[in-house]
């Protein structure tokens, strides 16, 4: 028997910005984009693992992680990732183990 697992991504928030690009010099084309990592089984959705945030240029797809953006950009990309909210369906499986557990210790509890 054989298991597929790994990470996937969902992105959690994309949202313009107005300020240039540093790279291309065009103006208001820039997007914060936060996506979150969750690991998986079968391509069901297992537990969250962390978020990534970066900002993109539409024009020239110029791409900056977090740790490389001017701090003012920083700053916004922080404030907007505290808002955000794990989705809930990378809590899936957990959900339905603890369901599982909940079902037998009563059905174990009834037949006693």
């Amino acid at each position: 028997m054989f298991f597929i697992f790994g990470t996937n991504t969902t992105r959690l928030a994309a949202e313009p910005i107005s300020m240039n690009c540093n790279y291309c010099h065009q103006e208001n084309t820039m997007a914060l984009v936060h996506n979150q990592r969750y690991f998986h089984i079968f391509w069901i959705p297992l537990f969250p693992l962390w978020r990534e945030s970066f900002s993109t240029c539409t024009h020239c797809k110029q791409l900056l992680k977090l740790n490389q953006m001017d701090p003012e950009l920083k700053a916004q990309a922080h404030s907007t990732r505290k808002q955000l909210r794990t989705p809930w369906f990378t809590y899936i499986i957990l959900l339905v183990i603890v369901l599982f557990i909940l079902i037998s210790v009563i059905t174990h509890i009834i037949k006693g």
